[in-house]
């Protein structure tokens, strides 16, 4: 019987060089701050009553929020990529994108359409968890 497993590679113990940033990945990652800022300003509000004055700036700084980071989606979503990890976090700004800005069935459809375009096996898995949020 085996006491361990190993799962990493004997490359990767080896060591790698120093990872540098691209411009893709650092808007990724302030685009994952704004999402957090959004996600915790919604929360702030989620008890709330909308109506309420004293809830007004809360409610707009939420939607500023939601709003910043679907623009910060879809500007990293039409990034040239600049190295084969960038491709990764570029289409996940673009599904992203699809995600907070689908508001109407045409857009869904064109959300839907572009990833079938692509046709590798993330966009396969990801055509399908839309898919279910259609039903």
């Amino acid at each position: 019987m085996a006491d361990a497993s190993p799962t990493t590679p004997f490359e990767a113990q080896k060591a790698a060089c120093a990872f540098t940033h691209t411009s893709v990945s650092r808007r990724f990652s302030e685009l994952l701050g704004t999402l957090a800022h959004a996600i915790e300003a919604e929360r702030d509000i989620q008890h709330g009553w909308s109506r309420d004055a004293a809830f007004a700036h809360w409610l707009r700084e939420s939607e500023l929020l939601w709003q910043r980071a679907a623009a910060e989606a879809s500007d990293l979503a039409d990034s040239p990529a600049l190295r084969a990890a960038d491709r990764v976090l570029i289409r996940a700004a673009r599904i992203l994108h699809f995600a907070l800005g689908c508001e109407h069935p045409a857009e869904y459809d064109a959300a839907v359409a572009d990833l079938a375009g692509c046709g590798d096996n993330q966009s396969r898995f990801f055509l399908r968890i839309l898919s279910l949020a259609r039903l």
